[in-house]
């Protein structure tokens, strides 16, 4: 009976690493937007917001625009602005951004808070969790058959 056991405790550690692989570059940007550790700047707008239903309450986003570090150092053309916008920004406006090294997009201040980062370090959490238990499993059964 600890054959199958034992079995399904190899598959959630071989999960759990697998699981905290794939999160491990989407935990790094989630900690940079967390902690403000990017490189400040402005992000213009190369076309209008889109914005998903006719609420004030509904978030607006943008997926093509130019952003420039205050000093100057870095311009990256054609990356999204990550973090919910509220309507009413046009093409050419700017906004606040920050960049954190991620190559499609950078992040507005407002991101830190969005639902998508903290799903990047429960993802993470969740693998870590089956590797720990997966392998706590192992160990204590190890000579209990």
């Amino acid at each position: 009976m600890a054959e199958p056991r034992r079995g399904i405790a190899g598959v959630a550690i071989a999960a759990g690493i697998l699981m905290m692989l794939f999160q491990a570059e989407a935990v790094v940007v989630a900690t940079k937007v967390t902690f403000d550790l990017g490189t400040p700047g402005v992000y213009l707008f190369a076309e209008e917001p889109s914005c998903g239903g006719r609420s004030r309450a509904t978030p607006c986003s943008s997926w093509d625009g130019t952003f420039t570090s205050d000093d100057g150092k870095v311009t990256r053309a054609g990356v999204g602005l990550a973090g919910q916008l509220p309507k009413g920004f046009a093409k050419g406006d700017s906004v606040r951004a920050f960049e954190v090294g991620d190559p499609n997009q950078v992040y507005s201040p407002e991101a830190k808070h969005g639902d998508m980062i903290w799903m990047y370090y429960m993802m993470g959490g969740m693998g870590l969790l089956a590797v720990v238990l997966g392998s706590c499993y192992l160990w204590w059964y190890r000579n209990h058959d």
